[in-house]
């Protein structure tokens, strides 16, 4: 009977061991959901790093930009001061 069952593919369970498999099944569902976490947690980690460490380049783009903008503005001031 037992290898009757088992050729089709049906598992003869007691209410303890069908107990038993459910928390296995439980078990692994909650591990799979949390290596999808740690994923989704790694991935936006690499985004957030990449994101980062662009914002020092930048950053230096817009103290060259200040600093060009002082420039003309010293110069429009020296210009406009000559006339």
């Amino acid at each position: 009977m037992v290898e009757h069952a088992m050729s089709n593919r049906v598992v003869i369970a007691t209410p303890f061991t069908f107990i038993a498999i459910l928390r296995a099944v439980e078990y692994g569902w909650r591990e799979a959901q949390l290596a999808q976490s740690a994923q989704d947690t790694s991935e936006l980690g690499q985004e957030m790093y990449e994101r980062l460490s662009t914002w020092t380049d930048w950053t230096e783009h817009l103290v060259k930009m200040r600093s060009s903008l002082d420039q003309c503005v010293q110069h429009f001031n020296a210009g406009m001061s000559s006339l």
